[in-house]
């Protein structure tokens, strides 16, 4: 599934955005995910201390239903780079089947999920 976010990145965004991702009927679990979040920034309340307290539970419930999946995010800033990094390294003992990783190009994060470098991406409508 590919995602692109535009505007404000509002805080727990992914939480929501996951529920409806997974409340989709084209969606399947083992599902690769693409976030592209050029052009915005995180929330300044995110930090390691936030992603490891208040929003773990609810992410770790929701990563459960997902199955063995990649998520690659594509930042475009050092700040937000560190905040996606905190972020997968926060869950990645707790549901070591989704895998998170953090990138500052879309090639590098096509490559990893296994998509064609020629791939057409429409984020849809």
């Amino acid at each position: 599934m590919f995602v692109r976010h535009f505007g404000a990145y509002e805080l727990d965004e992914e939480q929501h955005h996951l529920r409806d991702l997974m409340a989709r009927e084209d969606f399947r679990p083992g599902c690769n995910i693409l976030r592209v979040m050029e052009g915005i920034a995180m929330p300044e309340e995110y930090s390691f201390e936030y992603f490891t307290g208040r929003s773990k539970p609810k992410l770790d419930k929701l990563a459960e239903k997902m199955k063995s999946i990649r998520i690659a995010w594509v930042v475009n800033n050092g700040r937000d780079y560190s905040l996606v990094h905190q972020w997968g390294v926060s869950q990645r003992l707790s549901v070591p089947e989704v895998e998170r990783r953090t990138f500052r190009e879309l090639p590098p994060a096509l490559e990893w999920l296994g998509i064609p470098a020629d791939y057409s991406i429409s984020f849809g409508g």
